[in-house]
């Protein structure tokens, strides 16, 4: 099964410029403002000249953010993009809260979640799952009833509405062999980090394509 490489946590140009010259890839912006690829709202809208004419789907990322921020930073991005961008969610909000923008959105799957409507919810387009959660489970000895739980909330989602399930990886995860048993992933999502670049906030742009040429052939081979 070919996977979709998503790529979290842009904040340069020349960066961009390479993914899209990769097939079935996808990018995130993270709008995080204690992220160490927080990206300032005058950047991220200067790397939108370069995706204008692109194909590459990508979100913004967000998390516990005031809504008139978010609302400020889409009026911008709708005055000089009208390309496809969801919204992503690492938090634990009210379903209105993430409804009130109107837009697709991606949500990271949350255990403690206090309010399970975000799963019927017409936007909700992705689901986030991090692998450390699963391995916890893992080491837990409940990884049964971990799955059990993710797919009774999150049927709808992903079965009735094709919504798309993404895989949070580090680069250095040592994922199960047996992970396909449990899980069908459509995107395996990655950071920019320590990994893949030279010091901080500069990337390798060798060592990027590589890294993520061994993960795509590691994954597509689950």
């Amino acid at each position: 099964m070919k996977r979709v490489m998503r790529l979290e946590g842009l904040y340069d140009k020349k960066t961009i410029q390479l993914l899209q010259t990769k097939a079935n890839t996808a990018l995130t912006f993270d709008f995080r403002p204690r992220s160490f690829n927080f990206i300032q709202q005058y950047l991220f809208l200067d790397f939108i000249t370069v995706l204008k004419n692109s194909t590459l789907p990508f979100s913004i990322q967000y998390e516990n953010e005031p809504d008139f921020m978010i609302k400020d930073t889409l009026q911008k991005l709708d005055a000089i993009y009208s390309g496809p961008v969801s919204l992503e969610f690492s938090d634990n909000q009210k379903c209105e809260y993430y409804e009130q923008f109107s837009r697709p959105f991606i949500w990271h799957y949350n255990v403690q979640c206090s309010d399970i409507s975000v799963f019927k919810s017409p936007l909700l387009k992705g689901i986030v799952l991090n692998y450390s959660d699963i391995e916890d489970a893992h080491n837990k000895n409940i990884l049964t009833s971990f799955v059990q739980n993710f797919y009774r909330l999150t049927h709808d989602v992903l079965l009735k509405r094709n919504g798309q399930l993404i895989l949070k990886l580090d680069w250095t995860s040592n994922v199960m062999p047996t992970l396909a048993e449990y899980f069908d992933f459509n995107v395996i999502s990655v950071p920019v980090n320590s990994n893949v670049e030279i010091c901080y906030r500069n990337v390798d742009q060798n060592k990027l394509q590589s890294s993520l040429e061994s993960l795509k052939n590691f994954t597509n081979a689950l």
